[in-house]
């Protein structure tokens, strides 16, 4: 009896040891599927969502062109983010919609990753573990990867600031120009229902302001959910008429401040804020506080007096009688008849001052928008060889005839922003333009 206890004790430990050394086996194979395996799949997960969140933000960003081409899109950005040694193609990528808008748009993925250790536990499954009829899982092979990603516009709050100046009613031929305070009207009121039929989840809203001698603000920021398709904003735009007043009354300071307060006190931290300056000319105006002293409603009048009431003007002025009435006419500036030499150096110095004036207190309005994140796209519809009066009267002040602020362009530079100029005018190219900025949209991504 004892002998046949001791072999069955001896039996039953090398079966102990058997099972304890397979248990060891499966555990540390486990241990490397976990170490090997596991972050093989995260890995592979992370680089294709890098690619599906290119591929949405690429095709998003182009659906304002159709949705083949925002796919096209998409996909070719896709493929500039291998995963791992694959390269995706259009069978990988599922692409999807939200009703009701046509500016968002959602990506998904699924690619196939070879596995490594599971198909060491796989082939496991052999000899007295397995029957001979079962085959070897294929899930074994490989992993499924997953990734999604949504493309949505960013959130834009826009201030439209448009030029309701006297010159903007002007009627003649220049580029077939008849009267551009209504085709900027209907341009602006184009971009608003652009935005209107583009709705998406990520609201724009909209405010306008006009300006000519000061500015005003016709209406703050809206939405279409606060003011329903935009009724009332639309009505604001078309209520904008032409300013009558006589003088210069161009003014890039005072549109600026107005809007800036406008993004500075009601602008959404998560929103893109943007304005859209429109003009059809040069500024010339503000003046510096002393100049309003002189002259209120025309302040330039402080120099160009010194020039046009100086004696040497004064005695090219002309004389004539009809029907018993006297006339005397009199030499004005920007009149070539009044010669370099006749403008004093205090005249020189005064429209330095003025113009200096009025260049920095639009560049300070323009840093201001830099550091409130605001970037300005700027309109011009403005000839070159055209010289405006006031533009005139001020180069021949400073005696520099080629004397340009160029504004507009420093509002865009400054800002990452873009500046158009429309030299030849057309009313449909001015549409173009803002519908051009209407889908200058930034995008976001929506998991």
């Amino acid at each position: 009896m004892p002998e046949i206890r001791m072999k069955l004790g001896f039996l039953c430990a090398k079966g102990n040891a058997t099972l304890t050394t397979v248990a060891i086996t499966l555990f540390g194979l486990m241990t490397s599927v976990v170490a090997v395996d596991v972050p093989l799949y995260f890995n592979y997960q992370n680089m294709l969502q890098t690619s599906v969140d290119a591929a949405a933000l690429a095709g998003a960003a182009a659906l304002p062109d159709g949705k083949e081409y925002a796919e096209e899109q998409a996909l070719a950005m896709a493929q500039e983010n291998w995963v791992g040694n694959q390269q995706l193609t259009a069978d990988d990528l599922q692409f999807h919609y939200d009703e009701g808008t046509q500016m968002t748009m959602k990506v998904g993925a699924s690619i196939a990753v070879p596995t490594l250790m599971s198909k060491v536990i796989c082939s496991l499954n052999t000899g007295e573990f397995q029957h001979e009829a079962d085959a070897q899982p294929e899930s074994c092979d490989v992993m499924q990867v997953h990734a999604y990603a949504k493309g949505v516009p960013a959130a834009r709050d826009t201030m439209l600031v448009i030029d309701n100046s006297s010159s903007m009613a002007f009627q003649g031929t220049w580029g077939g120009r008849k009267h551009p305070m209504y085709d900027v009207q209907l341009a602006a009121m184009a971009y608003v229902n652009y935005i209107k039929d583009h709705a998406s989840e990520s609201v724009d809203r909209i405010g306008v302001v006009s300006f000519a001698y000061d500015a005003q603000l016709l209406q703050g920021l809206r939405s279409s959910h606060d003011d329903p398709h935009f009724g009332q904003t639309l009505s604001k735009i078309d209520e904008i008429t032409v300013y009558n007043a006589k003088g210069w009354n161009t003014n890039y300071e005072a549109p600026l401040k107005v809007a800036l307060n406008e993004l500075q006190a009601h602008g959404r931290k998560n929103a893109e804020k943007v304005v859209i300056f429109m003009t059809d000319g040069l500024p010339n105006l503000p003046a510096p506080t002393s100049f309003y002293q002189y002259s209120y409603w025309q302040p330039y009048s402080k120099c160009t007096n010194m020039v046009d009431n100086s004696s040497q003007v004064k005695a090219m002025c002309t004389t004539t009688y009809k029907n018993g009435k006297k006339t005397t006419t009199c030499p004005v500036l920007p009149n070539p008849k009044i010669t370099d030499s006749m403008i004093s150096a205090s005249a020189v110095s005064c429209g330095v001052q003025y113009t200096d004036y009025l260049v920095s207190s639009v560049q300070a309005q323009v840093q201001r928008a830099k550091e409130l994140d605001v970037t300005i796209h700027s309109i011009i519809m403005y000839d070159d060889s055209q010289d405006d009066n006031a533009t005139a009267v001020m180069r021949r002040l400073r005696k520099e005839p080629a004397w340009d602020p160029a504004l507009v362009d420093y509002m865009a530079n400054e800002t990452e922003g873009t500046k158009y100029t429309n030299t030849n005018y057309n009313g449909d190219d001015v549409a173009d333009i803002y519908e051009t900025i209407a889908k200058d949209i930034k995008i976001r991504l929506a998991h």
